[in-house]
């Protein structure tokens, strides 16, 4: 079965925070502070059967930090016979990335199928599951007829902690993809909940669901809906999360939503930004907080004392803001990225778990010969 690619991810699920504007035409205030030094660290370290993996998002979770990545392509074969992966996570106890970041033992532990190699951690609903079974090109019949061959596919998006629940959300993209990297289409987006008691990662249901599909129960954001979230942040007991749009030519128009963390799950608790400290149930009211290209992170820095935005393609900017729906300052450019030996690089994230606000440590995914690594950058800030 072909696979879509990363660009194939960066246009469909939007995780984004890029050019931002505020939102009533006001002029947006220069940014505090300035980048002091900027310092290639190299690439992550992983599994040496990985040849490798983009995104790498990332959230502590107590005395570790779990990091989530997209397309994952190996060296030999899973327990499912196939060398790629949708999705793949690490957890790992080296939070001392001035050193670089370990996802190696004794440090770092793949979440592994029954082959002992690296698989993906998002499970697909029932629903999906069965549909994969029944219409998979070996045992369906005819490729593209009917449902022959298509196949649901999850990518990953950002990782909340909800540590007073004993639980991790897992945000999620789904897609349909059809034997070909053209053939495919966004489903939606949703939540897997990993339970620490347990250890199991679940899909929770949405009622009725969104669509008309029984499979859609297990969407929270339908096809036709901008899908939340892209980015996420928690303050205090509440996630504030961003919804993204692609408006084309890899720029998408970010909305804000919030949720008390406890009933994150649920999309009836959810409400959008409608401007004005307003917010509604109706998320077709939402107004647009920023515009900009693609993937990013949002955290609040203790340091500058403001919330702050990462993001960029081949080079990594900043802004800052009081309050999660802004007014955003104007970007700060901190660093451009290392040359990628093809295409070239996205996915620039920060890892706040890592630093103290005045250091910041990001990464970025640099497309390879072969694949991709996710290299580390530590910037230092006045």
């Amino acid at each position: 079965m072909p696979r879509l690619s990363w660009l194939s991810w960066l246009l469909a699920f939007g995780l984004v925070a890029a050019v931002l504007v505020v939102v009533g035409g006001d002029r947006p205030a220069p940014p505090p502070g300035s980048v002091r030094l900027v310092e290639d660290l190299g690439p992550v370290t992983w599994d040496h059967r990985i040849l490798g993996r983009d995104g790498g998002l990332s959230a502590r979770w107590g005395d570790d930090t779990i990091w989530v990545f997209g397309d994952t392509v190996m060296s030999v074969s899973g327990a499912d016979g196939d060398q790629w992966a949708d999705n793949s996570s690490v957890i790992t106890s080296d939070h001392d990335a001035s050193d670089g970041v370990s996802l190696v033992e004794p440090d770092g532990v793949e979440h592994l199928d029954t082959a002992r190699l690296p698989s993906e951690y998002l499970p697909l609903s029932p629903w999906e599951a069965d549909f994969n079974r029944r219409n998979h090109p070996a045992r369906c019949g005819t490729p593209g007829v009917g449902d022959c061959g298509s196949q649901y596919f999850l990518w990953p998006g950002p990782v909340v902690a909800d540590p007073a629940r004993d639980r991790i959300l897992f945000f999620l993209a789904s897609g349909r993809r059809h034997g070909r990297i053209s053939g495919y289409r966004m489903w939606g987006s949703g939540v897997a909940v990993w339970h620490a008691k347990t250890g199991q990662t679940t899909r929770p249901q949405q009622g009725s669901g969104i669509g008309t599909l029984v499979g859609d129960r297990w969407t929270m954001f339908g096809r036709e809906e901008v899908r939340y979230p892209t980015m996420t942040m928690t303050v205090g007991d509440t996630l504030y999360a961003y919804g993204c749009e692609d408006a084309g030519q890899l720029e998408f128009h970010c909305r804000l939503a919030r949720v008390p963390l406890a009933e994150a799950t649920s999309r009836r608790a959810w409400r959008f930004y409608t401007g004005r400290d307003n917010w509604s149930a109706d998320n077709r009211t939402a107004v647009r907080v920023f515009h900009g290209s693609h993937s990013g992170s949002v955290f609040y820095n203790r340091h500058l004392r403001r919330y702050m935005v990462v993001y960029g393609f081949t080079a990594a900017y900043y802004r800052t803001a009081p309050h999660p729906w802004g007014p955003w300052s104007r970007p700060v450019r901190m660093f451009d990225t290392v040359p990628p030996v093809r295409d070239f690089t996205y996915f620039v994230l920060a890892h706040p778990e890592y630093g103290n606000g005045r250091v910041l440590y990001l990464t970025y995914t640099r497309p390879t010969e072969f694949g991709w690594e996710v290299r580390l950058t530590r910037v230092t800030l006045t």
